[in-house]
């Protein structure tokens, strides 16, 4: 889309391509169904959500990386003029 409108891609790639991507999901999933009671949030991103990441992070450093799962695209474009 970004070509067809006379932009210029020097660079596009996945943003965490590895297990990370499955413990971000989890984590998004507790903190998006926990947002409506403040002290509830509070709790579980401290009990939950950041002891959910250290084992994302030893996964990561073991197992390969999946270009078919990550979070997101990171673009860079340059409008050709």
């Amino acid at each position: 889309m970004l070509e067809q409108h006379d932009y210029k891609i020097p660079e596009q790639r996945k943003s965490a391509n590895d297990v990370r991507a499955l413990f971000q999901l989890i984590n998004s999933y507790i903190y998006k169904t926990t947002s409506k009671y403040t002290w509830l949030n509070r709790i579980l991103t401290v009990l939950l959500i950041s002891p959910c990441n250290i084992p994302g992070e030893l996964l990561y450093r073991v197992l390969p990386s999946n270009s078919d799962l990550y979070l997101d695209n990171v673009v860079l474009a340059r409008k050709v003029t």
